[in-house]
Parts: C-alpha cells; sequence; structure tokens
C-alpha cells in the first residue's frame, strides 16, 4: 500500500486522521505478517537541502510530535512495534556516516 508522505499528512493539522491512517497501515502490516515497521520519521526540517525532508512531518517541533505521535498510537493499537528513525540532526542523505552536522546547543535545546 502506498500513504501519503509524512509532509502531506502534517499538512492536514489533523491528529485523528492521521491516528485512523496509522490503524490503517497497522492493518496492512497485519495483512503481510510484518511485526515492525521502521518509521515514522520524526526529524525536523531544518535546510530544505535535506535529503530526507520528504519522510519528516514539520520544521515545526510542536506538530512534528502531535503527528508522529498520532500515527505511533494508530499502529500501536494494531500491535506494530514502530522504530521511530531520523529524530535528531539529520540533515544530509550524501556522506551520512561522519557528516558534519552544525547547531549550537540552544538551537538543538529549542528544536529538539
Amino acid at each position: 500500500m502506498a500513504w501519503p508522505t509524512e509532509i502531506l499528512m502534517a499538512s492536514t493539522w489533523n491528529t485523528d486522521m492521521i491516528k485512523q491512517l496509522g490503524v490503517l497501515f497497522g492493518q496492512d502490516t497485519i495483512s503481510i505478517n510484518v511485526a515492525g515497521v521502521y518509521g515514522p520519521g520524526a526529524n525536523i526540517h531544518r535546510s530544505p537541502y535535506s535529503g530526507r525532508n520528504f519522510e519528516y512531518y514539520s520544521e515545526n517541533a510542536h506538530l512534528s510530535y502531535a503527528m508522529a505521535k498520532s500515527e505511533i498510537e494508530g499502529l500501536r493499537s494494531k500491535g506494530v512495534i514502530t522504530y521511530t528513525k531520523h529524530f535528531f540532526l539529520n540533515d544530509q542523505e550524501t556522506n551520512r556516516y561522519g557528516g558534519a552536522i552544525f547547531a549550537n546547543e540552544q538551537a538543538i535545546r529549542e528544536i529538539y
């Protein structure tokens, strides 16, 4: 099944709908005997050049949290294990291992 990208889901601002999406996604995983999903991606849009912005909800930490929480609740209601990924300073796709991500302590505390 193809589900909408997280940026599109966050654009709705509708946590109830995203929770229901998680329930339906959970039913899909049950039907194909999958116990867990590597998602959702919970990073913040810090740069328009980030290689995975389509996998993350928003540049707003509160909106991203609300959307991820709702989707995870829906998935878990079906017994699906979620592995939240990329939730901290994942800003580049090329040379990801050993990359240099620039952020000061204040930005990290305020955003993450």
